[in-house]
């Protein structure tokens, strides 16, 4: 640009020398012989003065419009995003939680803040598995994808979904059809006495994986019952007795078993309620034979000797042979409580059942 201004100037240069001559001649004048040098470098200069201010001028003029329609348009998506969450209708926020103990928290997203958009988003925790996602909002509903995600960020297994708020519950609609009712999750964490649930995985699972076993307790801690302070722990022990694996749809779990539930008091483990509750749990199989198995209903429960004698059947002597040996089981049961204080690391050092007094738990089997 700067050279084609200067050949510019120096065309017109050389066109007003050129000019200056003839005139000279026209009159009998001889035109000097520096007439051709100085006024080319003077006017050329001048020239490329003129010609760069006004060449100048148009690209700064167009840098300013550029600039505004920028700011004007920025200004418009504004307005847009605000408009959008003035129409937002969605207000469901917090922590919600199934019938399983499934949880699912909701909560505002925000472009500042490194979300996708300004919006909501949603965390489901099924287990061990954390499920997040940002959602779009749809005809009141919140609808997207919740994914795992690795170590770096990536998604690696995601759920579609559709969250409709039922006004103090939340229902979750799957692609696959399945539906799950969360209500809202009242529980005081802020209580310094709040005791964590029970989860086999948690508690027993690195000590001895055993399917039943998991099956059975996570039955009692999670199904048995809700009607206990969100702010207390139901506690299961389980012995089973035998297993009846005729039909994989209705397994029969015989057992001898135990759930309490538990407040905190100082240092001390409290059994408020509970007791024992022998029975049949039933169970549906899955994957290879002794895989995994779940709850598939409530539990048959034995509340008298003779209804015992009547629910295990052909098993009653082994049943009556594990219900009646009071010096192992206390000790196991002493075992599994110290072994949730421990997975949960909470300042407990003592238990107590019943009218007993306090007893010292034993030293944990997790090494945490």
């Amino acid at each position: 640009m700067k050279e084609r201004k200067r050949r510019i100037a120096r065309e017109l240069a050389m066109g007003m020398t050129m000019l200056a001559s003839f005139l000279c001649i026209a009159c009998g004048a001889k035109p000097e012989e520096n007439t051709a040098t100085e006024p080319e470098e003077a006017v050329a200069e001048s020239t490329e003065s003129v010609v760069t201010e006004s060449v100048a001028k148009p690209e700064t003029a167009s840098e300013e419009n550029t600039e505004e329609q920028a700011i004007a348009e920025e200004q418009k998506e504004e307005e847009k995003e605000e408009e959008k969450e003035e129409l937002s209708t969605w207000t469901a926020d917090g922590n919600y939680i199934d019938d399983t103990g499934m949880r699912l928290e909701m909560y505002k997203t925000y472009k500042e803040y490194g979300y996708s958009k300004d919006g909501w988003g949603a965390m489901l925790l099924p287990g061990d598995e954390i499920y997040t996602g940002d959602l779009d909002e749809v005809d009141g509903k919140l609808t997207g994808t919740i994914s795992i995600h690795a170590d770096d960020g990536t998604p690696t297994e995601g759920i579609v979904v559709t969250l409709i708020d039922m006004g103090g519950s939340i229902l979750m609609q799957k692609e696959n059809g399945e539906e799950i009712l969360f209500l809202a999750d009242d529980t005081d964490h802020s209580n310094p006495n709040f005791l964590p649930m029970f989860s086999y995985n948690q508690v027993l699972a690195d000590i001895g994986f055993d399917p039943l076993e998991a099956a059975a307790y996570d039955y009692l801690s999670f199904d048995y019952t809700n009607d206990y302070d969100s702010s207390n722990v139901m506690i299961p022990y389980v012995k089973i007795v035998d297993i009846d694996e005729t039909d994989p749809k209705d397994v029969l779990l015989y057992g001898d078993y135990y759930i309490w539930e538990f407040k905190k008091e100082d240092d001390t483990l409290v059994a408020v309620s509970g007791g024992h509750c022998p029975g049949i749990i039933h169970l549906e199989s899955s994957g290879d034979i002794g895989a995994s198995y779940s709850p598939t209903g409530k539990m048959d429960e034995a509340f008298t000797d003779d209804d015992a004698k009547t629910l295990f059947g052909k098993y009653y002597d082994s049943y009556q042979l594990i219900s009646s040996d009071d010096e192992l089981r206390e000790p196991q049961i002493a075992q599994v409580i110290s072994d949730y204080v421990s997975a949960n690391s909470l300042d407990v050092t003592k238990y107590k059942i019943g009218g007993e007094a306090a007893k010292e738990l034993p030293k944990s089997r997790i090494n945490n």
